[in-house]
């Protein structure tokens, strides 16, 4: 369950640094 959530926030985190 905790990989989930980092794998997402990881996932989410250049998306919400690019912009």
């Amino acid at each position: 369950m905790v990989t989930l959530s980092v794998k997402k926030r990881e996932t989410e985190a250049p998306s919400l640094d690019e912009l």
